[in-house]
């Protein structure tokens, strides 16, 4: 466990990898094998027509994909390309991928997904930004792998206060394989103590894609 403290901000930081137990996958597999779908109407069989509601024909092929076609083992690796950790902000528990640009003078840039979403969202672009930017993604609190909730009360507005004061510190920590953990100054116009909400740039994915929450084997 690595802890970092600036003005604004003391995270302790533990590396986390995405390790969901075989079991659970196992569970979710039979769960999917045991989906039982309502009768379809005789005159929209196989239609690909909505007007009431999701086909079954598609709900079907939906379930194939992911009970036979979707390859969770192959996710995890593709997500544990990115280093990632674990660090409590306002007493919840976040996690977050830490990607340091090879250029030390790289501006940091944090990426937040919308929801439905994930940080996976950004997984595909991660290698087109590390040329210029020390990247920063977390999962939103309460979605993935930022979970359980400390309490309920993570509305939009709590939830963009904290990255408020957490982005200093995340700004000015070194993480990764090979990047010793010692602070470093901030580059350009980014303030780290204390930042402000227009001082860190920031993106957002409103694009779906596959979510990063780990199969349950609940319900």
């Amino acid at each position: 466990m690595t802890t970092h403290q600036n003005q604004s901000q003391t995270l302790d930081l533990r590396p986390f990898t995405v390790s969901i137990a075989q079991d659970a996958v196992d569970d979710l597999h039979a769960r999917l094998d045991r989906t039982r779908y309502a009768a379809e109407p005789a005159d929209t069989a196989g239609s690909a027509d909505w007007p009431a509601g999701a086909p079954v024909s598609y709900l079907r092929e939906m379930v194939a994909h992911w009970r036979s076609d979707f390859d969770w083992r192959a996710q995890e690796e593709r997500m544990n390309a990115l280093p990632q950790f674990l660090t409590e902000i306002d007493g919840q528990t976040v996690h977050f991928a830490h990607v340091r640009s090879a250029n030390e003078d790289a501006v940091p840039l944090l990426l937040l997904h919308t929801y439905p979403g994930s940080f996976v969202d950004f997984v595909d672009v991660v290698p087109h930004l590390t040329d210029d930017f020390h990247l920063v993604i977390p999962s939103l609190p309460g979605v993935g792998f930022s979970q359980p909730l400390a309490d309920g009360a993570w509305d939009s507005p709590r939830t963009a206060r904290a990255w408020t004061p957490s982005c200093g510190a995340w700004a000015t920590t070194r993480t990764g394989p090979t990047a010793p953990t010692t602070a470093r100054s901030c580059p350009g116009s980014w303030r780290c103590s204390p930042p402000t909400a227009s001082s860190a740039r920031t993106s957002s994915s409103s694009s779906p894609s596959p979510r990063a929450t780990p199969p349950s084997s609940s319900g």
